[in-house]
């Protein structure tokens, strides 16, 4: 029999050192922690990957992200992180995610080396190939989520994370390459990636001029030609909004008038001043 001291809850039968630990919010093995080291099926979904950074090395600047999709806080202790070849790592430290929030695994952990980003795990010498690789979430022997991506169909622009497109936040969602986009958000020291926060929407870039569709978050205020951009600039008395700046030839700085919202030269609408 077990001391006295060691029962945290005598009310409850259910509760005491040798029983296991649920995901119910009581700590059922009276080791002081809660719900620790229990994850739910489809608890977890990696949500972004930067395999190739620009502005550091790849031993410093490589990192993944997951979401907790789970609904309740989550302790990851104990997650195995794995590829297909038999290269893991296991999380040995409690590491708290809360319900909707998320987790970013770094190969290196220190800001000030990694290009900026705030780990909450460094898994040290596991890497991420910028070919072919895979990124397999198991705890307790149970598959959580997996990616199986290339360089071919998935998203590998150096500088830029993998990121999962909001809609396709589910496990198996995430299995397609369609679901995912170059990153376009700047971080740190310039690379691109949103770790640890909310991804924007995928955009595509539908005339190639290198901006996104400004109805989905991006800059490009006509994704069906390229003459028009952020980096173009302003042809007068053609009716169009040619540098996105938001005013049209006569209302645009170097096109002459007077910026007003009228078309014409000046407050009144006409040329005279009577």
């Amino acid at each position: 029999f077990g001391s006295c001291a060691d029962d945290c809850d005598d009310t409850d039968p259910a509760v005491n050192p040798g029983a296991a630990e649920l995901l119910d919010g009581i700590d059922n093995d009276c080791d002081g922690l809660i719900d620790d080291g229990v994850l739910p099926a489809n608890a977890l979904v990696i949500t972004e990957v930067m395999r190739n950074p620009s502005m550091v090395s790849a031993s410093e600047g490589e990192w993944f992200e997951v979401l907790n999709d789970s609904g309740v806080d989550l302790n990851l202790v104990g997650l195995e992180v794995a590829d297909v070849d038999g290269d893991s790592f296991t999380v040995d430290a409690d590491v708290w995610v809360p319900a909707g929030e998320y987790a970013v695994f770094a190969r290196n952990g220190d800001d000030q080396v990694n290009g900026g980003v705030t780990a909450d795990f460094e898994y040290g010498s596991w890497a991420l190939a910028n070919g072919e690789d895979e990124i397999v979430l198991t705890h307790g022997g149970v598959e959580l989520d997996r990616i199986e991506f290339d360089d071919v169909d998935w998203p590998d622009t150096s500088g830029a994370s993998m990121s999962l497109d909001p809609d396709s936040i589910d496990t198996l969602a995430n299995d397609d390459s369609v679901a995912w986009c170059d990153a376009v958000d700047p971080y740190g020291l310039g690379d691109l990636g949103t770790p640890g926060d909310p991804n924007p929407i995928c955009c595509a870039d539908l005339d190639g001029d290198g901006y996104f569709d400004a109805a989905c978050g991006g800059e490009d205020c006509d994704d069906g030609d390229s003459a028009v951009n952020p980096d173009e600039l302003e042809v007068c008395d053609d009716g169009i909004d040619n540098d996105c700046d938001g005013l049209v030839d006569l209302n645009d700085d170097g096109c002459g008038g007077d910026d007003d919202t009228t078309g014409d030269d000046d407050t009144t609408g006409d040329d005279d001043t009577t």
